[in-house]
């Protein structure tokens, strides 16, 4: 093929890339059971996205009373004006063209990394819509795809800042980093830590080649004020000066760092001993392991910006996830049956370039050796296993197990109303421990704290009428050990 013929087939595929991506979309939405206009949204009594759409309705009819608005309130102001156009689901539109715009911020952001926006648009709608579970996250209503377009973008404009042969930084681009960074963490709280990572590598940066300006500091404070002030007004009219539930809910759930390791194990790498009948995301996923060896090698490989951008796409990435991980109340059952897959979605792509940069690393011998090291320090700590042990009444247990009913409804035991009481206090359902099904009963999994001497289970919806002061039949700890499962 000669040149002019590649730059031809180049320049469609270009013009074509969104096209193709708005035609995936919408037949991944089909696919999922969607039809718009005719039938009534499959999520409209869904928890989470029901709330989305009171909360858009309500801000279509300019209706700010405090219970019309569970959650953030930026997600549902975007789908506010399409009420009036798709008022049974008027968050189709929007999430299609969020899914375009950070579709196009991936290809920016990448694009450093030398890969084609053609290449860089299949890859994104591959990760987006392949795996099911994962195109439901998608095509269904969240927050986190308003936070993976900002997210994206952020990284982008961030990538754009390395550039030391750039003149100093624009006021108008230093107005939107601003803006970006400000808007993240109304969208999902838990983003500020990616607002704060990247203002401090685009200002460590700029600073580095010499290209702030006084002007464009202020230019960024000016972007972020643009956004969090009227955010804050829209704030205070409904909530007044305090806090919404939705934000005390959240705090009250909070984090667990200190369980990071076995949070990541049963949500990474294997679930079942803990939580029978689902699956781990590595399972489900197995092609992140390949792509994140290969942006470790690339890392490796190539000196320069290429390293300084995939180091910034790392300490982004690598700490937001921890933190994710560390939330009690995303737990292995709800990653599938829940969606809670969904605040990982904008990071999958990125491990879809790592499979692509393979083909270059392939090419020499450094980059294979480089392969080979990054696929062995992935795949060691794979084998390390967390598993339950036996242990006695006066040891601390992560799970205990109860006789009860066996044909009890899966939804009906996660979401009871049940208690643990022992020597530390009173633990709640899902707010402490998570209550499934088991061949005998019910197994109480500890998720904020483990379970001390002498529990007792409190069910009044246990099927038969209720328990009261049930002890556990079984008890265990968990025992570190390497190998296969």
């Amino acid at each position: 093929m000669t040149k002019v013929a590649q730059h031809r087939v180049a320049r469609w595929i270009v013009q074509h890339c969104y096209g193709a991506a708005t035609f995936v979309w919408i037949v991944r939405y089909l696919t999922l059971g969607h039809i718009p206009i005719v039938q009534r949204p499959i999520w409209a009594d869904w928890f989470d996205q029901s709330r989305y759409l009171t909360s858009a309705i309500a801000l279509a009819g300019g209706d700010l009373s405090a219970g019309a608005h569970w959650y953030p309130l930026a997600y549902p102001l975007i789908a506010a004006p399409f009420v009036w156009v798709m008022p049974g689901d008027p968050f189709v539109l929007p999430d299609l063209l969020l899914f375009l715009i950070a579709c196009a911020g991936f290809q920016r952001a990448v694009g450093t990394l030398g890969v084609e926006r053609g290449a860089a648009t299949l890859i994104f709608s591959a990760a987006a819509f392949v795996q099911q579970d994962v195109a439901a996250a998608w095509v269904n209503p969240w927050t986190s795809t308003l936070s993976a377009a900002l997210i994206w973008w952020l990284l982008a404009g961030t990538i754009a800042s390395f550039d030391g042969t750039a003149p100093p930084l624009a006021r108008s681009r230093a107005f939107v980093l601003g803006a970006l960074a400000g808007a993240l963490p109304l969208v999902r709280p838990v983003d500020a830590l990616v607002s704060l990572t990247c203002l401090a590598a685009a200002g460590g940066a700029v600073v580095l080649h010499r290209r702030l300006t006084p002007a464009a500091m202020l230019a960024t404070l000016v972007g972020g004020l643009a956004v969090c002030v009227p955010y804050g007004l829209l704030h205070l009219a409904i909530y007044g000066p305090h806090p919404s539930a939705y934000m005390i809910a959240a705090a009250q759930t909070g984090f667990v760092p200190g369980d990071l390791g076995w949070k990541a194990h049963v949500l990474l790498v294997d679930p079942r001993p803990w939580f029978p009948g689902t699956a781990s995301i590595l399972e489900t996923l197995p092609w992140i392991v390949p792509g994140a060896a290969g942006l470790i090698a690339f890392g490796i490989v190539e000196p320069g910006r290429a390293r300084a951008i995939l180091a910034l796409l790392a300490i982004v990435a690598v700490p937001v996830s921890a933190l994710v991980l560390s939330y009690v109340d995303l737990q292995p059952p709800g990653l599938w049956r829940f969606c809670n897959i969904h605040y990982f979605k904008w990071l999958f792509p990125l491990f879809g370039v790592g499979i692509l940069l393979w083909w270059r690393l392939l090419e020499t011998t450094r980059g294979q050796g480089a392969l080979a090291g990054a696929m062995l320090a992935l795949l060691l700590p794979l084998g390390i296993r967390i598993d339950p042990v036996a242990v006695a009444a006066d040891v601390p247990a992560r799970m205990l197990f109860f006789r009860g009913d066996r044909q009890r409804d899966w939804q009906d035991a996660y979401f009871a109303q049940a208690t643990v009481s022992d020597g530390s206090g009173v633990q709640a359902n899902v707010r402490d421990f998570h209550q499934v099904p088991d061949a005998d009963g019910e197994r109480a999994v500890a998720v904020r704290r483990l379970f001390g001497a002498d529990p007792r289970r409190s069910d009044p919806s246990e099927p038969g009428g209720g328990v009261r002061g049930q002890r556990p039949y079984a008890r265990y700890g968990q025992r570190i050990t390497f190998g296969l499962p």
